[in-house]
């Protein structure tokens, strides 16, 4: 057996274990998987190209008539172009079907789509926000993916599990990931001539205390001001849930029925994130001073800032707004004080294409195709990841070697999704999710202490958690 067909085995394996045990009507999400993907970033380049089969190859239905299908996708700016060409490659492959493509904001979608819902004419193929898609399952508003996925011999052991974790709901799938969630909350990125003038190992922090260590002999005042320094956590709560699993934490209970994130393991990462915020950074009003010059643009790009938590896309963004910096990458630090932890990003971001539920099934073949092409297949989900120098949630693609002309760092990058975690996303983790980012602000401006910030977040989270099972009786 060759070292990508053992990942196949070990991933699908890994899915089966973590889908929880739950009776009713219970949302049952896929849970943190135990990995199988440490062999993706050994695996040999020549196995990539036969991982995961053609589309030439796939069973496909005959007398198909001519179908056009709408797409919705938020791919804008510099990625707009390879959107459109993904779009001409596939009508030149499924010459029967049109593509009439319309681009959304990020911020915009999910309500532009909420309304078509509520019209009665909704789009084919959604590309939605991982957080927003448990609530259109729960309102049944989309198709499961699974009996096209079997027709059309598509897999989910060839997305890395941490991708694909939270779309498997209640046994079946209902998204397929792109672009990757993976390293996203959080990839580290440094800037290697920083840290050499400083003295500091040529490799980004591995734990808080390193964090901090580092940052200490990064950072740099004059007349008070802060002028350069090495990272910073106050203007990101979103890393309260990757410092929670890095120290052994979860946010919620495997059953999904109760808030957890103000266990000692979160009170002591919020607490991390408060003191060296105060101690290090002399203050959140002193990185904010900083960002307010840097309004379209990242201080990272100008040496300002030294650690910069990021994601996937920075790769894309340094070389169109910093070409030629020295950067090397890590993963997220752990607590070096809790036995326990160990580095996990967390998948809570990313997005996913899902079908929605429009009663015509001959467009709903001729989307699935469509949806499979821009997560799946090698010239549409793999080329267009490459393009934009990130990761792709097909495991293998990563492997092709064109990613290390583009990144000399992608092995590293691959070693950070590996220790990427999936987490069980309800409907209602929108609300969830801006409880423990008001809780982290409050400790931040000190107007409460991490302890009490994260109990009354966790209260008034569990009361919506509540709400929710109690209408699903």
């Amino acid at each position: 057996m060759n070292m990508l067909a053992g990942l196949k085995k070990a991933n699908a394996l890994a899915l089966m274990a973590s889908l929880p045990v739950a009776v009713g009507a219970a949302m049952l999400v896929a849970l943190p998987p135990s990995s199988g993907v440490a062999l993706a970033a050994s695996a040999t380049a020549s196995d990539w190209t036969k991982a995961v089969m053609s589309w030439k190859d796939r069973p496909l239905r005959s007398g198909q008539k001519p179908v056009t299908i709408i797409l919705w996708d938020v791919w804008d700016g510099p990625r707009y172009e390879l959107a459109e060409r993904l779009v001409k490659d596939f009508e030149a492959a499924y010459p029967w079907i049109k593509v009439s493509r319309q681009l959304h904001t990020t911020w915009g979608i999910t309500t532009k789509f909420t309304a078509t819902l509520a019209g009665g004419s909704p789009p084919d193929v959604v590309m939605l926000p991982r957080t927003d898609i448990p609530s259109f399952i729960d309102a049944g508003a989309l198709v499961p993916l699974d009996s096209f996925m079997v027709e059309r011999k598509v897999t989910k052991d060839i997305f890395f599990p941490a991708d694909i974790g939270s779309f498997l709901v209640n046994g079946k799938t209902w998204a397929l990931p792109t672009p990757s969630g993976g390293a996203t909350n959080f990839l580290v990125i440094y800037n290697r001539d920083r840290f050499e003038e400083a003295g500091l190992p040529d490799r980004a922090p591995l734990t808080w205390q390193e964090f901090a260590s580092f940052s200490q002999k990064l950072v740099e005042f004059k007349d008070g001001q802060l002028v350069r320094y090495g990272g910073q956590m106050s203007r990101h709560p979103q890393l309260f849930l990757p410092m929670l699993y890095s120290n052994a934490g979860e946010y919620i209970s495997r059953d999904l029925r109760k808030i957890t994130f103000d266990s000692s393991e979160g009170v002591e990462a919020l607490g991390f994130a408060v003191s060296f915020t105060n101690q290090v950074n002399r203050g959140k009003a002193q990185i904010d001073r900083i960002y307010s010059r840097f309004a379209n643009t990242a201080p990272f790009y100008s040496g300002v800032e030294a650690i910069w938590w990021t994601n996937v896309s920075a790769f894309f963004w340094i070389d169109d707004q910093a070409k030629g910096i020295r950067y090397g990458i890590g993963s997220m630090p752990y607590n070096a004080n809790n036995p326990k932890a160990e580095s996990h990003g967390v998948v809570e971001g990313g997005w996913g294409y899902v079908l929605p539920e429009t009663g015509n099934d001959a467009r709903k073949y001729a989307a699935f195709l469509l949806l499979e092409w821009f997560t799946v297949e090698r010239e549409g989900a793999g080329w267009f990841m490459l393009q934009q120098k990130r990761p792709s949630p097909v495991i293998a693609y990563n492997l092709n070697p064109d990613y290390l002309k583009v990144n000399p760092l992608w092995p590293q990058v691959i070693k950070v999704m590996e220790k990427d975690v999936t987490i069980p996303i309800t409907p209602v983790h929108r609300d969830i999710q801006q409880a423990y980012y008001t809780a982290w602000n409050q400790a931040m401006t000190g107007d409460l202490s991490p302890e009490d910030a994260l109990k009354q977040a966790a209260a008034k989270a569990q009361q919506r958690l509540d709400e929710y099972w109690k209408s699903r009786k």
